[in-house]
């Protein structure tokens, strides 16, 4: 989880899916010989990327912009198994804003709950001979898109107490592991948003131009 408004990034929880330790199979990101380790046998062909998580998959929601109707934000799905693409793959959000959802850039959408006010759950996947296929870790090994959502006539929208962020993600069915929403990007204070140091070292310094004007006028 992250957002344009705090440089906090909330990370996977730690051995979400496991722990480096006595996990054979954990290849570290900068070994070069990555190709060489993961040829000999099946279970090596299902090597992992070191992470803090150890998990093979990794979502992360960015929230980009939030405008005066709408907010943005950049889905990203990530892959850390060498070897493995997945091919048709689906993510599955549950987010009460998905009611309103406006536009989707590089994926495709469909609601999975379509009555009313019980429509926050929809499932995201990709287009065929684009990102269908999520690719094995690596450089490629990613796939994102921005979604677009508008904000609900009821002026509930708010960036405090993680509102923005999904209450649930599941990958290809599985299960995501959610960090806690006491660790997500917070709000700075009204001290840090408030700007009256700026505003008045731009009148003053307007004010000194016009005074050079008028005396250059006279």
């Amino acid at each position: 989880m992250s957002s344009f408004y705090s440089t906090q990034i909330t990370p996977c929880p730690s051995c979400s899916c496991g722990c480096q330790q006595g996990q054979a199979n954990c290849v570290k990101k900068e070994d070069h010989k990555i190709s060489s380790l993961v040829e000999k046998s099946k279970a090596e062909r299902k090597m992992v990327q070191c992470t803090e998580h150890m998990c093979p998959i990794k979502v992360h929601w960015h929230v980009k912009n939030n405008y005066k109707t709408h907010w943005r934000v950049k889905l990203t799905v990530t892959n850390f198994r060498y070897r493995t693409n997945y091919t048709k793959w689906t993510l599955a959000v549950h987010h009460p804003s998905l009611r309103s959802l406006a536009n989707v850039s590089s994926f495709l959408y469909k609601p999975l709950m379509v009555y009313g006010a019980s429509n926050d759950t929809g499932m995201f996947y990709g287009i065929d001979g684009v990102n269908a296929v999520l690719l094995e870790a690596g450089s490629n090994g990613n796939v994102q898109s921005e979604i677009l959502l508008q904000k609900d006539n009821n002026s509930s929208f708010s960036l405090e107490h993680g509102w923005p962020f999904p209450w649930r993600i599941y990958f290809n069915g599985d299960e995501c592991a959610m960090p806690s929403p006491d660790t997500y990007p917070s709000l700075p204070s009204s001290a840090r948003f408030s700007a009256p140091t700026g505003f008045g070292s731009i009148k003053g310094y307007l004010q000194i131009l016009v005074f050079i004007v008028l005396i250059g006028i006279v």
